[in-house]
């Protein structure tokens, strides 16, 4: 789809989109999903939502309920030479956070308290999203052969409460892009066209993940159709 066209689609379901878009979370492994879904007019609280991390070292962290997050002394800001982005980053995990603070803002001894702290908030809103299991969980990756950290990242979520994951890679010759697949035990897996490389998440493709998300939708909300009418 050319931007002339995408830009048509977002104008026209703008609002039905963000409805779509906010029953979701990201896991990561990237910012891509959380970009999505801020251009189509969704700002939600999300842990992971702005963050880089793989899926044993979030399954990991959940696994240990957060505890380094909530230490501040194990937690590290500072400026990134690279984009004068503050960034977070906890070495434990090996998780870094955006913080979309940059180097002429505000001087880091201000900016390192106020994102730890918003950092313990965040990781105390997740565990009442996985308690509560209301969102559908995301995690995009182009990492090969990420089954078996796929599937730990779904035990851990399942061990908070009956959560789905919606793993998304790439399609292939045998998958189809836009498909989704319901493995069954809370995992879906789904495919898209393209994924944005990790060095570029903003070249997220905006409408292959709302259509894409309608597909899991449709499955997950005629799923609880049946058990309601059980």
């Amino acid at each position: 789809m050319d931007k002339a066209a995408a830009l048509t689609y977002r104008l026209t379901r703008g609002g039905y989109a963000a409805g779509v878009m906010s029953r979701f979370q990201s896991l990561g492994d990237n910012c891509e999903f959380g970009l999505v879904q801020r251009r189509w007019g969704v700002e939600q609280l999300g842990l992971f939502r702005f963050a880089g991390a793989f899926a044993p070292l979030i399954a990991g962290a959940i696994e240990d309920d957060f505890a380094e997050l909530m230490d501040e002394a194990n937690l590290n800001c500072y400026l990134s030479d690279q984009t004068r982005e503050y960034i977070v980053h906890a070495p434990i995990y090996n998780i870094q956070f955006h913080t979309w603070i940059y180097g002429d803002a505000k001087p880091i001894e201000l900016v390192g308290p106020e994102q730890k702290q918003k950092l313990r908030f965040l990781a105390r809103n997740l565990r009442e999203e996985m308690e509560e299991a209301g969102k559908i969980f995301v995690f995009r990756t182009r990492q090969p052969h990420e089954r078996a950290n796929v599937e730990r990242l779904l035990r851990a979520l399942r061990a908070r409460g009956p959560n789905r994951l919606l793993w998304v890679e790439e399609a292939g010759p045998a998958r189809a892009a836009g498909s989704v697949e319901d493995v069954g035990g809370g995992l879906l897996r789904g495919y898209m066209q393209r994924l944005a490389p990790y060095d570029d998440a903003f070249q997220a493709f905006d409408v292959g993940w709302l259509r894409l998300c309608e597909r899991v939708l449709a499955i997950t909300d005629r799923d609880s159709f049946r058990e309601d009418c059980a």
